[in-house]
């Protein structure tokens, strides 16, 4: 336990070591006056109310490719996506890239948000709120996990500004099979290791065990409410150049999904890390910038 923190206080160190090398005073954001300074300490990061929400976000860089990803469930930046961040702040001359705590999240607390069979999309709208605040014309969306779910939802509804598309770790839908496994994983003891260390660290356990109880009982009812629909109905409606990565050992989502959302989505390209878990931007961290850095570079004819 003391060794794993002590890795996940190295780890956001360099994290804050690294974003804050390329934070500006102004960071070249609008001034609309919602948005101010937090933590003087952490001058990278930048605070605005958004739906109610005093939603915490970054921006690395100022290349013309401007990217918003999405951490995963109770994820923060600094502990889903630490490492691809440190990435893209090595081509700052190529992409702005932006990432945020979901409302609810991180340090886009308080206030306390109660999550419900809506919060994917929640996620989605509100971020399309950010990101027109932001004021690129386009953006690559990229997803993982739950975040990846708000990442196609986003996708679905919101062509016009989408450049490309990469997600990773993500259900397609939810049937008795991943219902069963989102019961197992209810008990957090199921789960026990470096992420949830993690988790602990930044929350508490009293956090994470109710909000990730919450969250397994919301998928449950994806499947016993919902008819198990995420996005299927929608996935026609993604028509920009689409990444799905996938890692071959992954315990929590199987292939069947990514399959099912290359199948689906027309513009598709699908990826499979053989060596690869469910955290594959914390697990091969070079290797999977590689392929996304890769793919966003690469001339597509619905790339426009």
């Amino acid at each position: 336990m003391t060794l794993l923190i002590s890795i996940y206080r190295s780890q956001r160190t360099y994290f804050t070591q690294i974003v804050r090398a390329y934070s500006t005073e102004n960071n070249g954001l609008p001034n609309i006056g919602t948005t101010q300074k937090v933590d003087p300490n952490m001058k990278h990061y930048r605070k605005i109310k958004l739906s109610g929400y005093n939603v915490n976000y970054i921006k690395i860089g100022h290349g013309p490719h401007a990217v918003f990803c999405y951490p995963g469930l109770l994820g923060a930046m600094r502990t889903h996506l630490s490492e691809l961040i440190a990435n893209f702040a090595n081509h700052t001359d190529t992409y702005t890239f932006y990432s945020w705590d979901q409302p609810g999240y991180g340090q886009s607390r308080p206030p306390k948000r109660n999550f419900n069979d809506e919060s994917l999309q929640e996620d989605a709208d509100i971020s399309l709120q950010l990101l027109k605040i932001l004021g690129h014309e386009k953006y690559s969306i990229l997803g993982w996990s739950g975040g990846a779910l708000s990442a196609l939802l986003f996708a679905t509804q919101n062509q016009e500004i989408i450049r490309k598309l990469i997600v990773w770790g993500v259900f397609a839908y939810v049937d008795k099979e991943d219902a069963d496994k989102f019961e197992w994983f209810k008990n957090s003891k199921n789960w026990r290791g470096k992420m949830q260390h993690v988790l602990v660290e930044e929350y508490g356990s009293e956090f994470v065990n109710e909000n990730w109880s919450q969250w397994m009982e919301i998928m449950k009812r994806i499947y016993t409410h919902h008819e198990g629909e995420l996005c299927t109905q929608s996935l026609h409606k993604i028509q920009c150049p689409t990444y799905i990565i996938h890692g071959a050992q992954d315990l929590i989502v199987q292939e069947k999904h990514p399959q099912y959302l290359h199948k689906n989505i027309k513009n598709s390209e699908l990826l499979i890390m053989e060596k690869g878990k469910h955290n594959l931007q914390l697990k091969y961290p070079n290797e999977f910038f590689s392929a996304v850095h890769n793919f966003l570079q690469a001339p597509h004819s619905k790339d426009l």
